[in-house]
Protein backbone atom coordinates (compact mmCIF):
# COMPACT_ATOMS: atom_id res chain seq x y z
CA UNK A 1 0.00 0.00 0.00
CA UNK A 2 2.93 2.76 1.13
CA UNK A 3 4.79 1.56 -2.15
CA UNK A 4 1.72 2.65 -4.44
CA UNK A 5 1.16 5.53 -2.25
CA UNK A 6 4.33 7.01 -2.46
CA UNK A 7 4.58 6.33 -6.22
CA UNK A 8 1.57 7.98 -7.40
CA UNK A 9 2.57 11.11 -4.51
CA UNK A 10 5.82 11.48 -5.87
CA UNK A 11 4.78 11.37 -9.58
CA UNK A 12 2.32 14.19 -8.79
CA UNK A 13 5.35 16.18 -6.58
CA UNK A 14 8.05 15.75 -9.05
CA UNK A 15 5.62 16.90 -12.03
CA UNK A 16 3.81 19.81 -10.20
CA UNK A 17 5.82 21.25 -7.54
CA UNK A 18 2.97 23.52 -5.96
CA UNK A 19 0.57 20.38 -6.44
CA UNK A 20 -1.06 20.71 -3.19
CA UNK A 21 -1.82 24.44 -4.17
CA UNK A 22 -3.35 24.34 -7.66
CA UNK A 23 -5.49 21.19 -6.70
CA UNK A 24 -6.83 23.41 -3.75
CA UNK A 25 -7.67 25.76 -6.40
CA UNK A 26 -10.04 23.52 -8.49
CA UNK A 27 -7.74 22.39 -11.40
CA UNK A 28 -7.50 19.08 -12.04
CA UNK A 29 -5.03 16.16 -13.18
CA UNK A 30 -5.58 12.78 -14.20
CA UNK A 31 -3.20 10.07 -13.67
CA UNK A 32 -3.25 6.35 -14.98
CA UNK A 33 -1.64 3.36 -13.26
CA UNK A 34 -1.66 0.39 -15.71
CA UNK A 35 -0.60 -2.81 -14.02
CA UNK A 36 -0.55 -6.62 -14.90
CA UNK A 37 -2.13 -6.84 -11.42
CA UNK A 38 -6.12 -8.03 -11.99
CA UNK A 39 -9.23 -7.80 -9.78
CA UNK A 40 -8.72 -11.39 -9.22
CA UNK A 41 -5.46 -11.25 -7.60
CA UNK A 42 -4.97 -11.03 -3.62
CA UNK A 43 -2.64 -7.94 -4.44
CA UNK A 44 -5.77 -5.57 -5.42
CA UNK A 45 -6.30 -5.36 -1.87
CA UNK A 46 -3.40 -3.35 -0.63
CA UNK A 47 -4.04 -1.28 -4.24
CA UNK A 48 -7.74 -0.65 -3.69
CA UNK A 49 -6.57 0.37 -0.47
CA UNK A 50 -4.06 2.59 -1.05
CA UNK A 51 -5.89 4.36 -4.28
CA UNK A 52 -8.28 5.35 -1.44
CA UNK A 53 -5.62 7.08 0.21
CA UNK A 54 -4.44 8.92 -2.18
CA UNK A 55 -7.89 10.07 -3.42
CA UNK A 56 -8.56 11.51 0.41
CA UNK A 57 -5.15 13.17 0.19
CA UNK A 58 -5.34 14.23 -3.55
CA UNK A 59 -9.26 15.56 -3.98
CA UNK A 60 -8.02 17.48 -6.91
CA UNK A 61 -6.25 14.42 -8.99
CA UNK A 62 -7.90 11.65 -10.71
CA UNK A 63 -6.81 8.91 -10.66
CA UNK A 64 -7.53 5.69 -12.91
CA UNK A 65 -6.38 1.68 -12.67
CA UNK A 66 -6.08 -0.76 -15.78
CA UNK A 67 -5.70 -3.54 -15.99
CA UNK A 68 -6.90 -7.48 -17.64
CA UNK A 69 -7.45 -10.64 -15.26
CA UNK A 70 -5.75 -12.58 -17.83
CA UNK A 71 -2.43 -11.43 -18.11
CA UNK A 72 -0.03 -11.71 -21.02
CA UNK A 73 2.45 -8.98 -22.22
CA UNK A 74 0.60 -8.41 -25.40
CA UNK A 75 -2.30 -7.45 -23.26
CA UNK A 76 -0.49 -5.61 -20.82
CA UNK A 77 1.59 -3.29 -23.75
CA UNK A 78 -2.44 -2.91 -25.16
CA UNK A 79 -3.74 -1.76 -22.76
CA UNK A 80 -0.82 0.69 -21.49
CA UNK A 81 -0.65 2.33 -25.76
CA UNK A 82 -4.18 2.91 -24.67
CA UNK A 83 -3.12 4.68 -21.39
CA UNK A 84 -0.53 6.65 -23.44
CA UNK A 85 -2.90 7.43 -26.28
CA UNK A 86 -5.63 9.28 -23.94
CA UNK A 87 -2.48 11.74 -22.58
CA UNK A 88 -2.81 11.70 -18.94
CA UNK A 89 -0.67 13.94 -17.17
CA UNK A 90 1.28 11.44 -15.46
CA UNK A 91 1.75 7.33 -15.70
CA UNK A 92 2.44 4.65 -12.78
CA UNK A 93 3.70 1.60 -14.32
CA UNK A 94 5.73 -1.72 -13.99
CA UNK A 95 8.54 -2.47 -16.27
CA UNK A 96 7.73 -6.15 -16.37
CA UNK A 97 10.22 -6.09 -19.62
CA UNK A 98 12.47 -3.46 -20.36
CA UNK A 99 13.12 -4.65 -24.13
CA UNK A 100 9.43 -4.49 -24.85
CA UNK A 101 8.22 -1.47 -23.22
CA UNK A 102 11.37 0.66 -23.56
CA UNK A 103 10.20 2.14 -27.12
CA UNK A 104 6.34 2.81 -25.83
CA UNK A 105 7.60 4.46 -23.06
CA UNK A 106 10.43 6.28 -24.79
CA UNK A 107 7.40 7.81 -26.81
CA UNK A 108 5.46 8.78 -24.09
CA UNK A 109 7.84 10.77 -22.05
CA UNK A 110 9.29 12.65 -25.32
CA UNK A 111 5.83 13.89 -25.10
CA UNK A 112 5.77 14.77 -21.70
CA UNK A 113 4.29 12.66 -20.07
CA UNK A 114 6.11 11.76 -17.03
CA UNK A 115 6.57 8.93 -16.05
CA UNK A 116 7.28 6.09 -12.50
CA UNK A 117 8.13 2.70 -12.55
CA UNK A 118 6.78 0.66 -9.43
CA UNK A 119 7.17 -3.11 -8.33
CA UNK A 120 9.16 -4.05 -11.26
CA UNK A 121 12.34 -1.31 -12.13
CA UNK A 122 14.32 -1.97 -15.08
CA UNK A 123 17.08 -3.84 -14.06
CA UNK A 124 19.83 -2.39 -16.91
CA UNK A 125 22.83 0.02 -16.21
CA UNK A 126 21.31 3.35 -15.61
CA UNK A 127 22.41 4.96 -19.70
CA UNK A 128 20.34 1.78 -20.60
CA UNK A 129 17.18 1.51 -18.91
CA UNK A 130 13.91 3.79 -19.42
CA UNK A 131 14.15 7.23 -18.56
CA UNK A 132 11.46 7.42 -15.87
CA UNK A 133 11.18 9.49 -13.18
CA UNK A 134 12.18 6.88 -10.17
CA UNK A 135 11.22 3.80 -9.37
CA UNK A 136 9.19 3.09 -6.11
CA UNK A 137 9.45 -0.74 -5.24
CA UNK A 138 11.71 -3.99 -3.94
CA UNK A 139 14.48 -4.76 -5.41
CA UNK A 140 13.46 -8.36 -6.96
CA UNK A 141 16.92 -10.10 -7.13
CA UNK A 142 17.43 -9.53 -3.51
CA UNK A 143 14.31 -10.76 -2.80
CA UNK A 144 15.16 -14.47 -4.21
CA UNK A 145 18.91 -14.14 -2.77
CA UNK A 146 17.82 -12.74 0.88
CA UNK A 147 14.77 -15.95 0.82
CA UNK A 148 17.72 -18.41 -0.44
CA UNK A 149 20.02 -17.27 2.00
CA UNK A 150 16.79 -18.01 5.02
CA UNK A 151 16.85 -21.04 3.49
CA UNK A 152 20.19 -21.92 4.02
CA UNK A 153 19.92 -20.59 7.35
CA UNK A 154 17.22 -22.54 8.84
CA UNK A 155 18.46 -25.84 7.45
CA UNK A 156 21.88 -25.47 9.16
CA UNK A 157 20.20 -24.99 12.56
CA UNK A 158 18.31 -28.22 11.42
CA UNK A 159 14.60 -26.73 11.11
CA UNK A 160 13.80 -27.70 7.88
CA UNK A 161 15.50 -30.62 5.81
CA UNK A 162 18.82 -29.45 3.77
CA UNK A 163 18.28 -28.73 0.05
CA UNK A 164 19.42 -31.34 -2.50
CA UNK A 165 18.01 -29.70 -5.66
CA UNK A 166 15.27 -26.97 -5.96
CA UNK A 167 13.00 -26.25 -9.10
CA UNK A 168 12.12 -22.65 -9.64
CA UNK A 169 8.20 -22.53 -10.86
CA UNK A 170 8.12 -19.49 -12.91
CA UNK A 171 4.68 -19.07 -14.16
CA UNK A 172 5.51 -16.04 -16.52
CA UNK A 173 8.80 -16.09 -18.55
CA UNK A 174 8.48 -12.42 -20.13
CA UNK A 175 8.11 -11.05 -16.20
CA UNK A 176 11.84 -9.78 -15.50
CA UNK A 177 10.82 -9.59 -12.00
CA UNK A 178 10.46 -13.30 -11.93
CA UNK A 179 13.40 -14.05 -13.35
CA UNK A 180 15.32 -12.04 -11.56
CA UNK A 181 13.81 -13.48 -8.11
CA UNK A 182 14.55 -17.03 -9.64
CA UNK A 183 18.35 -15.89 -10.08
CA UNK A 184 18.75 -14.57 -6.63
CA UNK A 185 17.33 -17.99 -5.17
CA UNK A 186 19.88 -19.55 -8.02
CA UNK A 187 22.53 -17.16 -6.60
CA UNK A 188 21.95 -18.43 -3.03
CA UNK A 189 22.15 -22.27 -3.51
CA UNK A 190 25.22 -22.26 -5.42
CA UNK A 191 27.18 -21.27 -1.83
CA UNK A 192 26.25 -24.97 -1.22
CA UNK A 193 26.66 -26.51 -4.17
CA UNK A 194 22.55 -27.42 -5.04
CA UNK A 195 21.53 -26.36 -8.06
CA UNK A 196 18.19 -24.44 -8.96
CA UNK A 197 16.50 -25.60 -12.49
CA UNK A 198 13.85 -22.78 -13.22
CA UNK A 199 10.64 -24.22 -14.94
CA UNK A 200 8.03 -22.68 -16.75
CA UNK A 201 4.79 -23.82 -15.68
CA UNK A 202 2.66 -20.86 -16.37
CA UNK A 203 -0.26 -19.21 -14.79
CA UNK A 204 -3.67 -21.97 -15.43
CA UNK A 205 -3.46 -23.72 -12.23
CA UNK A 206 -4.23 -27.53 -14.09
CA UNK A 207 -1.63 -27.23 -16.46
CA UNK A 208 0.71 -25.91 -13.68
CA UNK A 209 0.16 -28.60 -11.52
CA UNK A 210 0.53 -31.01 -14.69
CA UNK A 211 3.87 -29.83 -15.74
CA UNK A 212 5.21 -29.57 -12.54
CA UNK A 213 4.16 -33.45 -11.74
CA UNK A 214 5.59 -34.69 -15.11
CA UNK A 215 9.42 -31.99 -14.12
CA UNK A 216 9.14 -33.95 -10.29
CA UNK A 217 8.45 -37.45 -11.95
CA UNK A 218 11.79 -37.54 -13.69
CA UNK A 219 13.93 -35.73 -11.04
CA UNK A 220 13.81 -37.14 -7.91
CA UNK A 221 16.33 -35.88 -6.58
CA UNK A 222 14.28 -32.13 -5.97
CA UNK A 223 13.07 -31.68 -2.47
CA UNK A 224 12.29 -27.91 -2.84
CA UNK A 225 9.90 -25.86 -4.83
CA UNK A 226 10.52 -22.13 -5.26
CA UNK A 227 6.88 -20.24 -6.19
CA UNK A 228 7.26 -17.04 -7.37
CA UNK A 229 3.65 -15.57 -6.54
CA UNK A 230 1.61 -17.02 -8.92
CA UNK A 231 -2.43 -17.56 -8.48
CA UNK A 232 -2.20 -21.52 -9.60
CA UNK A 233 0.70 -21.68 -6.46
CA UNK A 234 -2.30 -23.54 -4.25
Amino acid sequence: MKRFLAALSLLLSLSFPFADLVCAQGDQYRFVMVSHIGSNDPNMNWLTTSMKTFDEKYPGVKTEYLSTNEYSLQSFIAILNQAIATRPDGIAVPILNSEALQPILDKAISSGIPVVAFNIADSRPPDQRIRYLTYVGGDEYLTGLKLGEYVIEQANAGKIPKPTKMMCANHDATHQGLKLRCRGMTDAMKKIGVSVDELVIGADPARARSIMQSYLSTNKDVNYIFTLGTLSCP
